[in-house]
């Protein structure tokens, strides 16, 4: 039960953004209009050279929309073809693709690329992959692109935390970060662009935020407040940093245990969140709180939301874990216990050129 006391002192020390996030969304759209503009430029030059448009194209054609938020799914997956709708997961030697009925076998998954880190989240349309790298105390984020190239989105003084995401259409990430100082001190909510620029204040939260994860449609953010292993409470706001309203108190979920993932489901209806071992599911409004997996924590949706991936045991440097797959509506489930989980590329299951069990990686010893 929700105590509306608690929520309207808590309310009190939330800060709303002082427009910091509008000039990032200023500059992203800027950014965005510049690439069509010039990609528009190079086509209709081809185009003129060939033969296909005349000089009445030039006066008849309408302007088009300057942003389309929903990006339709990309035709060429890139370097993650070979991972659709796979489990990529990182261990010390690279990022990895698991198929989660295949083989469980190290020889049946795919190194996507050889650099170490830490695979957070995928845009809706599989071409963005969101990836952390570094200590604890010092983890930076960057986009891995489906042409194989790199964008660092976060870099000292500014370090992410405790969790990051990206938004459905690539175009953002939001993380729980700060200027780079001794660990456990707290920090805020920030945004950055996906294609690099200064992180702006999204929101400024009391106690220890952790684990934001995006609604499929982009315009909501949940997250986790606590005191890193107690008093646990989950919220939601708009992806601007408005109206940010607790729908979960710490009550509901049981108090004690640190906070290992949350994710919010593909169908719009569940948010999944991993406490100390266990996992849990309950509705966006926060009613249903159900025990949905014991033993395994940082959950992932499959991208009909039928299972969930965890993550077991596991070192602390991610090697030894042990991955597993269940049913959201039942006892079914497997285990890899030589991977950690992961994001669940959102392409369906047979997408990509051949299936991952036909690959055999370059495992070092």
């Amino acid at each position: 039960m929700i105590d509306q006391r608690d929520v309207e002192r808590a309310s009190e020390h939330f800060r709303p953004p002082d427009g910091s996030f509008e000039r990032l969304m200023l500059r992203r759209d800027r950014k965005r209009r510049d690439r069509r503009i010039r990609a528009g430029a190079v086509g209709l030059a081809i185009a003129i050279a060939l033969g296909w448009v005349g000089v009445d194209a030039f006066q008849s054609a309408p302007p088009g929309p300057l942003d389309d938020p929903t990006p339709s799914p990309s035709e060429d997956l890139g370097i993650f073809e070979p991972v659709a709708g796979r489990i990529v997961y990182g261990d010390r030697d690279g990022i990895w693709g698991l198929d989660p009925t295949g083989p469980a076998d190290p020889a049946a998954a795919v190194r996507l690329t050889p650099e170490t880190g830490t695979p957070l989240a995928w845009s809706s349309d599989g071409t963005r992959l969101l990836i952390s790298r570094g200590d604890l105390d010092e983890q930076r984020l960057f986009v891995l692109h489906a042409d194989g190239s790199e964008t660092q989105v976060t870099d000292p003084p500014m370090v992410m935390r405790n969790g990051a995401t990206i938004s459905p259409d690539g175009s953002l990430v939001v993380f729980h970060g700060g200027p780079a100082t001794p660990r456990g001190t707290c920090c805020d909510l920030y945004a950055v662009d996906a294609d690099g620029g200064p992180a702006e204040l999204l929101l400024e939260v009391p106690g220890v935020v952790q684990e934001p994860t995006f609604s499929p449609d982009g315009t909501r953010i949940a997250y986790v407040i606590g005191s890193g292993d107690h008093s646990h409470s989950v919220w939601v706001m708009n992806a601007d940093g408005t109206d940010a309203h607790q729908i979960l108190a710490n009550e509901t979920t049981q108090g004690a245990g640190h906070v290992y993932g949350l994710a919010w489901s593909p169908a719009d209806d569940l948010i999944a969140i991993g406490i100390e071992g266990a996992t849990y599911t309950f509705a966006t409004d926060g009613s249903g709180f159900t025990e949905v997996i014991a033993g395994g924590d940082r959950p992932y949706w499959s991208p009909d939301g039928s299972q969930l991936a965890y993550t077991g045991a596991c070192l602390e440097d991610l090697d030894g874990c042990g991955l597993g797959v269940a049913d959201t509506d039942g006892p079914s489930m497997r285990m890899f216990d030589f991977a950690a989980s992961g994001p669940w590329h959102p392409a369906a299951a047979g997408e990509g050129d051949e299936p991952i069990v036909s690959a055999t990686p370059d495992i070092q010893e």
